[in-house]
């Protein structure tokens, strides 16, 4: 009868083994040694392996065998089905997962450091399967990583996607996205406080769009202070029709507010700046739907895909254009901004990076000027009269006159001053008598 060689062949059954009680005394001893040549290989530390393509542990000369290099392994050669071996590594390496051959938990890549231990099992014909796999700190790969649309996916030079925390000892040199996970299960980006936004311009149409984020937001009801968490898991776009102004004014740079509403899931809605309304985060937003060619014509309308009425929002940013002709989006943007924090807010505060400036060489009476910084402006004109006649000043901000002075006197100065929105238009008219326009002063950026 042979002699067994390896632990495949001996019997489960005890009966079924050698020496039965007929052999020799020289047969026996061959049988004693072959049967601790056997408890040897499954006790003790092998010789160490070189990694390669194929690493072949299967003819390790040990359970135990360390691996080393750093060539990335696809297989593990063939032995026996059911055949353990007890592996660590030495260096940083890629275990390519494969689903018949080489059987990885979560079914993804991993990437080795030194002093990592993984048990393979045999399963026979050159196929392995991962049944654990320790890193050197001690955590349990398959304990940390339960799930690989959440954790841990892709090839060594993958993205890669890490729940709560990012492992130590994961390889530095490969490039990851850090997510939470949300209650319902599903995966959302942590951002930085820049949100990202895009636009683009196309068949003289705008379309806005938010990227995938995670984002908090004020209760639906205005007596609760609590906060809402919800995550953009995919972007979100809205298109502005050809035809549809936004209120913008054709040759005058404007400036658009993007939003990211909340009805259930979030919405993109947009607004022009100029039309004053109210963005402060902290009450509730009503939209128009968009309503397709010349259906998004109003600067103080916020508009969406659908109407939606008292929803709370977050401002994500805004985007800069001048139009030729207001409604048709043929220019590139000039500006695309994400927002972030509360430097948005902050930075578009009057004073805020602004100085008073002599524009009086650029204005002049009766004209009508748009404010295109972004920011509240304040203007201080002065006036000087030619005749004794009633002399009419005022200014008027966007169609409303804001404040008039009268005087009657001929050679006389005459101030004028008020704030200009963002956006908006100005004009200096003098009637009734005529004047002079003698210093224009702007508080401007």
């Amino acid at each position: 009868m042979a002699i067994p060689t390896t632990m495949s062949d001996l019997s489960v059954t005890a009966a079924s083994n050698s020496p039965s009680g007929s052999e020799s005394p020289t047969n026996g001893d061959d049988f004693l040694r072959a049967t601790q040549a056997i408890l040897r290989t499954t006790n003790a530390k092998g010789i160490d392996i070189a990694s390669a393509t194929t690493t072949n542990i299967g003819a390790a000369t040990g359970e135990f065998v360390d691996v080393t290099g750093t060539t990335t392994i696809t297989g593990l050669g063939t032995i026996a089905a059911g055949i353990v071996r007890t592996v660590r590594f030495t260096g940083i390496l890629t275990l390519t997962h494969n689903g018949t051959s080489l059987i990885l938990p979560g079914a993804a890549n991993i990437s080795t450091v030194n002093g990592d231990v993984a048990m393979f099992r045999s399963l026979g014909s050159g196929n392995w399967v991962c049944v654990n796999y320790i890193r050197a700190s001690g955590v349990s790969l398959g304990a940390q990583f339960t799930d690989s649309t959440f954790r841990v996916i892709g090839s060594s030079d993958a993205t890669k996607k890490i729940a709560f925390e990012a492992d130590d000892n994961i390889s530095t040199n490969n490039t990851r996205t850090l997510k939470s996970q949300n209650k319902d299960g599903t995966i959302a980006t942590i951002k930085d406080q820049i949100q990202q936004i895009t636009a683009s311009i196309s068949a003289n149409a705008l379309t806005v769009t938010v990227n995938i984020s995670a984002l908090a937001f004020r209760s639906t009801g205005l007596s609760s202070g609590a906060v809402g968490e919800e995550p953009i898991n995919s972007a979100i776009s809205m298109t502005v029709s050809s035809g549809s102004t936004l209120g913008t004014i054709s040759g005058v740079t404007s400036r658009i507010a993007v939003l990211a509403i909340y009805a259930a899931t979030f919405e993109v809605a947009v607004v022009n700046i100029a039309g004053g309304n109210d963005l402060t985060e902290t009450g509730f937003i009503s939209t128009t739907a968009e309503g397709g060619a010349g259906g998004a014509d109003s600067a103080n309308v916020v508009y969406s895909a659908t109407a939606r009425s008292n929803l709370p929002y977050r401002v994500m940013g805004y985007i800069e254009s001048t139009q030729a002709t207001a409604g048709t989006w043929a220019t590139g943007l000039s500006v695309i901004q994400g927002a972030g924090g509360q430097a948005f807010t902050a930075h578009s505060s009057i004073g805020y990076g602004q100085t008073y400036q002599d524009v009086t060489g650029s204005r002049a009476v009766a004209t009508t000027y748009y404010n295109t910084t972004f920011k509240p402006i304040h203007v201080h004109a002065r006036v000087i009269t030619t005749t004794a006649a009633a002399v009419v000043i005022t200014l008027t901000v966007n169609g409303v006159a804001l404040l008039s002075d009268s005087i009657t006197t001929a050679s006389a100065f005459v101030h004028i001053q008020g704030i200009v929105p963002p956006g908006q238009s100005y004009a200096l008219t003098v009637s009734t008598g005529t004047g002079t326009l003698s210093t224009w002063i702007e508080l401007r950026t």
